[in-house]
């Protein structure tokens, strides 16, 4: 199965986020251990290094990245991802960015905190870290 994690869940881990950390952490885990194959949105990739180096250090932004990117692949924004989303009626932008690049890389699944920024998926599951959990994902 392939698996975007939204930006939401990604933080949760690195920001040990109360209450979101353990369930994110274990969605997380199943990349890692190559359960499904993971991949994050190349937008969420810079929002992970902003607020890891915001919220903690220089350091831990450099580490957050790294180690998503070891684990997961990226999928790609581009002019026309951007175009795309441009066109449609979205609920947020950034999140109708990060539908757009799955629909592309052909992404089965996106496990977020934000369901509501995809309501309007069509074509893949939208699910958060437990209902990812629940299912045995």
């Amino acid at each position: 199965m392939k698996v975007l994690y939204d930006t939401n869940v990604i933080l949760d881990v690195f920001l040990k986020r109360s209450g979101l950390s353990e369930a994110s952490g274990k969605a997380v885990s199943r990349a890692e251990t190559k359960r499904v194959d993971g991949f994050v949105c190349a937008n969420s990739v810079t929002t992970i290094y902003y607020w890891a180096e915001k919220v903690i250090n220089g350091a831990a932004a450099d580490t957050a990245v790294k180690m998503v990117t070891q684990i997961m692949k990226v999928t790609s924004v581009d002019g026309a991802i951007i175009q795309k989303v441009i066109k449609e009626d979205y609920v947020d932008f950034e999140d109708e960015v990060i539908y757009q690049s799955a629909i592309a890389a052909g992404i089965d699944c996106i496990i977020t905190r934000d369901k509501r920024g995809f309501k309007k998926a069509i074509g893949l599951k939208v699910l958060t870290p437990e209902q990812f959990l629940a299912i045995g994902g």
